[in-house]
């Protein structure tokens, strides 16, 4: 299998352990339920074994998308640099913000600590900032970076490059949950054009 296809691959795997990671932790309470909601979730083991779980999830997500962004782009380009280093800042936004989201629930599990509601309720939405705002930001920047230098090359479908440019506009909104759709919804479409036969292959890095 061609690197472009492994980078397919991984493009793939990304958006699917990414998904599974966050779905992983179920219905956490939010910011504006009570004390006793938090202390409820925390305390329960099954939650608490998902949250590490989620972890290890999103982080094999986040290994993932540097292994696509490292096999697809191998070129000296501007472009291509700026896509993988973009790359490597989601990638550690996302596994840095998931550790915080499930620090409360390990820290009870490995230790029989008490849930603290206030840690409780500061260490989660520090997690989901550093996965929407740093990721976000971070996942435009890479998309529109991988975009322009496919446009430019022409190594991918035009519709493809514009498709690119438009989920990282969404994602410039990764403030709330819902643009973060768009990053999935880019890599599963990509991962797709670039595991066909007929799909262009990565950049050379004579390029």
């Amino acid at each position: 299998m061609t690197d472009s296809r492994w980078a397919g691959l991984a493009a793939i795997v990304f958006a699917v352990l990414l998904v599974v990671g966050m779905v992983l932790p179920g219905d956490a309470p939010t910011s504006d339920e009570a004390d006793s909601e938090y202390v409820d979730y925390y305390e329960d083991s099954g939650n608490q074994r998902l949250l590490i779980a989620s972890v290890y999830v999103i982080t094999l997500s986040s290994l993932a998308l540097v292994a696509f962004a490292t096999l697809q782009f191998r070129s000296g380009s501007a472009l291509a640099s700026l896509a993988r280093a973009m790359a490597v800042v989601a990638a550690t936004a996302f596994a840095i913000g998931s550790v915080a989201l499930a620090t409360v629930g390990a820290e009870i599990l490995i230790n029989d600590a008490e849930v603290d509601p206030g840690v409780a309720r500061f260490l989660p939405s520090m997690g989901f900032g550093t996965m929407l705002i740093v990721g976000g930001l971070a996942a435009s920047a890479m998309i529109a970076a991988i975009s322009a230098d496919w446009l430019r090359s022409g190594a991918m479908p035009r519709w493809l490059c514009w498709l690119g440019f438009a989920c990282a506009v969404v994602l410039l909104a990764g403030v709330i949950f819902l643009p973060m759709i768009a990053l999935v919804l880019w890599a599963v479409v990509t991962g797709i054009v670039l595991l066909r036969p007929t799909s262009a292959t990565a950049v050379p890095a004579t390029a």
